[in-house]
């Protein structure tokens, strides 16, 4: 998970964390008690059951087509390495997306996502071909383009083809703002599952990359009642790489379930000096609060000449629970919070809390936004 700041000694990192780390809390406040482990689990995976619907499995073979190629310039090399020292854990919560089935678009224009020419137009997959082809049906947003989605066999189209839903892509692009509207919905468009809008606008100067984006919306399954499942989300990111000295990465998320009740997000931060890779930085701070119980979780991980230092939190309902510390990427030695070594029982339960605080506070939020975003031309950050 490393990323690196320019010159930061392990000293003063440690003592700059501590004071953001003692500084705030999340949720309801009270006494440490062990976190509800078997509680959060199953939230968790209600959570995930917001992404089973027959148009959203659809919807990620046709997102693999390239709905358009070369929108902007691919030029987040930086951004990549720096999202792939995060070091996420891939989930089923990603559509799968291994066929390309979809016609390449090229824009019309740098301020515009889609072209004129499929502005209002229908999709449809045509079986001789295995592809996606212009049709006569009517229906489309004059502003954007539609495809009709089908029950897969495996990984691609089953054939006879059965519709199951559509996608439209909505292009509110404004000057230099690439804005991206998506909408997964049922046969004649509802329910809706999945509506999302998305921008990004490119802040570069000189030879260097920045960037700033930013996606919100919903992702809902195809349940009833006690089974319906609706996980509402945002995330923000903003990128630069424009310095020779300096690179910095920002991203904040959020994400709130119907039921049962759970929020999560956090913020993440990190800077590096490209031109030596012997110091960096990197910071969590992410929440997860669920019924009447919250955790917390902070990281601190930092390299310099002298070694590498991490440092872990755990909170619970705002109280300091559990504290790990690792040397040089030695094995973690956890504490409680008067510095107590904890039994290998807590330590567990120390170390499933922090992870699933990070991973669905990240995970859940950024998959969704970078489905949009590499419809947009960003690409995967996976």
């Amino acid at each position: 998970m490393a990323l690196r700041y320019a010159r930061w000694t392990l000293a003063a990192a440690v003592l700059a964390w501590a004071g953001v780390a003692c500084s705030s809390s999340e949720g309801p406040s009270g006494p440490a008690a062990t976190p509800d482990t078997t509680g959060i689990l199953a939230t968790v995976t209600a959570a995930e059951s917001a992404f089973t619907s027959d148009p959203y499995s659809s919807f990620g073979v046709v997102l693999n087509g390239g709905v358009v190629a070369s929108l902007t310039p691919r030029r987040t090399a930086g951004f990549a390495r720096s999202m792939a020292r995060l070091n996420r854990t891939g989930g089923a919560a990603a559509p799968r997306v291994t066929n390309r089935i979809l016609p390449q678009f090229a824009p019309a224009s740098a301020t515009s996502f889609l072209p004129d020419s499929v502005l209002g137009k229908t999709f449809e997959y045509d079986t001789a071909t295995n592809q996606y082809v212009s049709s006569s049906r009517t229906g489309a947003p004059s502003n954007g383009v539609r495809f009709i989605l089908y029950a897969l066999s495996g990984d691609t189209v089953a054939e006879p083809t059965t519709e199951v839903g559509r996608v439209d892509l909505i292009d509110l692009t404004s000057g230099t703002l690439l804005k991206l509207r998506v909408v997964i919905a049922g046969v004649g468009g509802t329910p809706v599952f999945f509506d999302e809008t998305v921008s990004y606008q490119d802040l570069s100067s000189g030879g260097g990359h920045a960037f700033k984006t930013s996606g919100s919306g919903f992702i809902a399954n195809a349940g009833t009642g006690a089974d319906y499942h609706k996980l509402s989300f945002s995330a923000a990111w903003t990128f630069d790489s424009s310095s020779d000295t300096l690179e910095t990465l920002t991203l904040t998320t959020s994400a709130s379930l119907n039921q049962p009740g759970l929020s999560l997000g956090g913020t993440l931060s990190s800077s590096n000096s490209p031109s030596d890779t012997l110091h960096d930085v990197i910071s969590y701070d992410f929440h997860l609060t669920q019924g009447g119980q919250s955790l917390r979780s902070t990281y601190l991980r930092t390299s310099s000449a002298n070694g590498g230092l991490q440092v872990y939190k755990v909170y619970v309902n705002g109280v300091l629970f559990a504290q790990g510390l690792a040397l040089n990427n030695e094995n973690t030695l956890w504490t409680d919070k008067d510095g107590a070594l904890l039994s290998p029982e807590e330590m567990n339960v120390a170390e499933f809390a922090f992870s699933i605080t990070i991973n669905a506070g990240v995970e859940f939020p950024l998959v969704l936004v970078s489905i949009a975003t590499e419809i947009i031309g960003l690409g995967s950050i996976d």
